[in-house]
């Protein structure tokens, strides 16, 4: 930096005499903050004239502060990308644990959470861990070909959650495209075809980059410091469980040694697992058939009840309706009965009484009718009096085989119907001793 002062007010000069220059300007900066450290051996007002002397420069020369400050800056950043870098790739252990030790810089984590804030908005695979998934088996493919494992397509909890109901291991690949070692195990070791089948028939495998957060946030929680990296996780009740983790590059050879080693010790696991699954899945069955013939048998008791009750029913509405039948009838009968009743209560009233005893004047008729059981009926009227009368007589008579308003008189010689009752006896030819008959309609 003060080379670039030296250069700022040394226009011309040759970089030596900007050196030179900045060489006296850092002499003298020097000795006044020594002078200042210790007040015995200096006035206490050496400070003030130091900060006088850079006030004073930087009022000559604005630029000069501007273009040390933009360099100083320039380099904080720099340094933050590379610290950055190795953080992702993960490949200089050393250099990570030799940072660590020094002191933090309080600018340099102001800095830093100012790059973290506008780097942190969130991608589409962000959003998307399917999405993700999908991009990262495509960049594989592109690179390496269309044989691998057949990486599930979805996130990590996604993919913990299948293995677990299918009673397989879970195997997580985390991907560095930077790393020395990737493109071999890749080309080599997860697209040998052997190797890709035996993966995809026992294992539900996952991949992803850490170039992406979803992943790198991954190869934090899982500590991964070389790759390849591959963990293997069991996950049978509650969470995932971490039972063996693979660092570096290996051989197809040794790969199918590692996984088969794990299916032999860790199998047992889920074969008990699934033994006790198909138990559960066996009694649930079961519980499930009995309560189903339970219910069958529930349904059929409560159709018969139901087939019992609507007979029952049906035997009382027919019963009721038989009843009521027989009500009507005989409220019919009754106000027949009642009907009839004033009928010839009036019948009484209107007819005319006969003619007196002795009287054998032209005017008195005779009628006798021969009743249907073959006995005879007789009475006296007058000429004048009507052929209703006559039908009223027998009426009031109530003889059997005589049914009120199921009859009609009729003679035999001269065949003649006497169906008009509003007439006279004389008008209708009845004069003297009339024999009449009747005839049932």
């Amino acid at each position: 930096f003060w080379n670039t002062y030296g250069i700022f007010t040394q226009k011309g000069d040759t970089l030596e005499a900007g050196k030179s220059n900045s060489e006296s300007i850092t002499t003298a900066l020097w000795s006044r903050i020594q002078s200042s450290a210790h007040p015995g051996r200096k006035s206490p007002s050496s400070l003030h004239a130091l900060w006088s002397a850079i006030t004073a420069r930087f009022t000559e020369q604005p630029f000069l502060f501007i273009g040390i400050g933009g360099l100083l800056t320039f380099t904080v950043v720099w340094q933050l990308y590379r610290r950055r870098l190795r953080t992702m790739s993960y490949n200089n252990s050393t250099t990570q644990t030799a940072s660590a030790s020094q002191p933090p810089d309080v600018s340099v984590g102001i800095l830093q959470r100012l790059i973290n804030f506008v780097t942190s908005a969130p991608t589409p695979e962000d959003r998307n861990p399917t999405l993700a998934a999908q991009n990262f088996i495509h960049a594989f493919e592109d690179s390496y070909g269309p044989v691998h494992p057949e990486f599930f397509e979805g996130s990590v909890l996604e993919a913990v959650r299948r293995a677990r109901t299918e009673y397989k291991f879970a195997i997580i690949y985390l991907h560095s495209p930077t790393h020395s070692n990737t493109h071999t195990f890749c080309s080599t070791v997860l697209a040998s075809d052997s190797l890709s089948a035996f993966i995809s028939e026992n294992f539900v495998i996952w991949g992803g980059s850490i170039q992406t957060s979803h992943a790198y946030q991954l190869s934090q929680s899982l500590a991964a410091t070389t790759y390849p990296f591959i963990a293997v996780l069991c996950s049978i009740e509650g969470s995932p469980e971490l039972i063996d983790r693979i660092e570096g590059p290996l051989g197809v050879d040794e790969m199918f040694v590692r996984l088969t080693t794990i299916l032999e010790n860790n199998g047992p696991l889920l074969v008990a697992a699934r033994a006790a699954h198909d138990e559960r899945t066996q009694d649930r069955l079961i519980r499930e058939e009995q309560d189903e013939a339970y219910l069958e048998s529930l349904r059929m008791d409560q159709e018969r009840e139901r087939q019992i009750k609507e007979e029952a029913d049906r035997k009382q509405q027919e019963e009721q309706a038989a009843l009521e039948e027989i009500r009507l009838q005989q409220e019919q009968e009754q106000e027949e009965k009642r009907r009839r009743e004033r009928e010839l209560e009036q019948k009484k009233r209107e007819l005319p009484p006969p003619p007196a005893v002795g009287d054998t004047s032209a005017a008195v008729v005779t009628v006798v009718v021969r009743l249907p059981d073959g006995t005879r009926a007789t009475r006296r009227f007058s000429h004048t009096d009507k052929v209703k009368h006559v039908y009223d007589w027998l009426d009031l008579e109530q003889k059997e085989g005589v049914d009120v308003g199921g009859y009609e008189l009729a003679s035999n010689y001269p065949v003649r119907v006497y169906a008009d009752r509003a007439i006279t006896l004389n008008e209708a030819g009845l004069t003297g001793q009339a024999i009449l008959f009747i005839r049932a309609l």
